[in-house]
Parts: C-alpha cells; structure tokens; sequence
C-alpha cells in the first residue's frame, strides 16, 4: 500500500524524494505516464546513480562525523580527504587520502574512515581490504587508524569485512553522536601517552 499511494497519503512525514517513488496506484489505468514512471526508475536504481547517491551519503556521513570531532576537539586540526606526511601504498609515493584525518595538538595524526549502511558492498570490502596495511603503516609511524561503521547491512551481511577492520583498527566506533564522543575522548588519551 505504501508503493502504491504512499505519495498520495495525507499528513504524513515522508521525504519529498519517497514520495516522488511512492505513486504507482495514481499512475494505474495510465500507460504512458506508467512507463515513463518505469524508464525514470530503472535510472534511479542503476549501479551509476547508486553510486553517486552513495557518495552524496557519504558526505553527510562525514560531515556528521566531522562536526562533532569539532565541537569535542578544540586546538586539532580535521580534515576530510586529509593525508597523513609520509604515509603512501602506492609505489609512486603519493599519500594516502583517508575520509577525515585528525592532527592533536602535539602532531599526532589519526585517520579516520568511515563506512555506513548506504555505501555499496565493494565500499565495505575494500576498506578490509586496506585495513592491514594502513594499520601498519600509520602505527609504525606512530599514527592511529579508526574506523566508524553504521548500519546493520554493514554489520549482520558484511561481518567478515566488518571483523577485519576491527582488528586492525585502534579504534572502531558506530555513527551516532555518542560514539563519536567516544571516539573523541580516545583520540584525547591516545594523543598524549
């Protein structure tokens, strides 16, 4: 029922994009608005506009992380897509660009990434992927590799992925406002031992 008048419900909450994709019950009976509804559709869940809906997330995701790490960390330096001096995998030296990277006052450096339920599967599985060698890049240059992962698609389908990065993670936190704060008061201890 929902997919089929939820755009044409009244008081309701939804999103106004939900709603756009919830009215195939006033397009019945109407062919030629039916298969324009169906053409723009199978657009809206092609792996390319996925992807960039994802990354749109992302940034929300990031921009979440972001403004708490702010408001608990007064004197760092955050940056999204920040590099790490001297951290590189690649053979031709460039460094290493992580979601959010947090620099204490006294020059230590964590990266920080981020995975969340909207972000595609391959997301997920590379970022286990490169969990062992960030890890041991960054801590053997004494630096710190955190991890903040949300959703339960992440978390009950991708357990594997999930377990890797949490072993080679200093820190792993989900994405909320008071797990970031944890995140943020491990930061502060790790910072100064």
């Amino acid at each position: 029922m929902l997919l089929l008048h939820g755009s044409s419900s009244s008081n309701n909450t939804f999103p106004e994009d939900a709603k756009e994709k919830c009215l195939l019950g006033s397009l019945l009976g109407n062919s030629e608005e039916l298969k324009k509804f169906i053409k723009q559709s199978y657009i809206r869940v092609s792996r390319q506009i996925g992807g960039a809906n994802a990354a749109k997330l992302g940034k929300v995701a990031e921009d979440f992380v972001l403004k708490i790490l702010k408001r608990e960390l007064s004197g760092w330096t955050l940056k999204r897509n920040g590099k790490v001096t001297g951290i590189s995998h690649t053979d031709d030296g460039r460094e290493t660009s992580f979601d959010i990277v947090a620099k204490s006052p006294n020059s230590k450096y964590f990266a920080i990434e981020i995975s969340f339920q909207f972000t595609t599967n391959g997301t997920i599985e590379r970022k286990a992927r490169e969990a062992k060698d960030r890890a041991r890049l960054l801590q053997s240059a004494g630096h710190f590799i955190c991890y903040v992962i949300d959703g339960a698609g992440n978390i009950n389908i991708r357990e594997n992925a999930v377990k890797t990065i949490c072993n080679y993670s200093d820190c792993t936190v989900a994405l909320s406002e008071t797990e970031i704060v944890l995140l943020s008061q491990f930061l502060k201890v790790a910072s100064i031992e």
